[in-house]
């Protein structure tokens, strides 16, 4: 009898939960030890090469580094949003 292990099938709730979480991972981990870290998002991001996903929920990503005590501000040149992270 083989021992096989039947894959994970997440939902698309858990799938967008876990890029949320990994995402803001991402995004401590570049913060590191400095006190800042900046991140940039595009309305345009297939155009560009850039995450469509990361643009679409950079916002929840900002909301919970924000219940975390990180200050998270944006703004918009160009279609390109720019996140500035700071401890």
């Amino acid at each position: 009898m083989e021992n096989t292990t039947q894959p994970v099938v997440l939902t698309p709730q858990e799938k967008k939960e876990q890029f949320i979480t990994n995402l803001k991972a991402k995004i401590i981990e570049k913060i590191g030890d400095g006190l800042s870290a900046k991140f940039e998002t595009s309305s345009c991001a297939p155009s560009f090469g850039w995450s469509v996903e990361e643009y679409n929920y950079m916002p929840h990503v900002a909301e919970r580094l924000r219940k975390e005590g990180y200050t998270v501000t944006s703004s918009v040149n160009h279609g390109v949003t720019d996140w500035l992270i700071t401890v």
